[in-house]
């Protein structure tokens, strides 16, 4: 009887950057997260925006 083991583990943003950019903003392009446009009362406010967390998976698989 042949038993394999298998271990796996996937790192999605490593080094934990952050980038503050919208993606998929108007007309397709890239969005800011920051309110840009001048004269409005919400001019320089942060829209809650910003690039996914680190993320870390581990899988085992064991077949026989």
């Amino acid at each position: 009887m042949l038993i394999d083991f298998q271990f796996r583990t996937s790192f999605f943003n490593t080094f934990n950057n952050h980038y503050f950019i919208n993606q998929g903003g108007n007309f397709g392009g890239v969005g800011y997260a920051f309110n840009t446009t001048a004269g409005s009362t919400n001019f320089g406010q942060w829209n809650k925006t910003v690039t996914s967390p680190r993320t870390i998976q581990f899988a085992a698989r064991l077949e026989f």
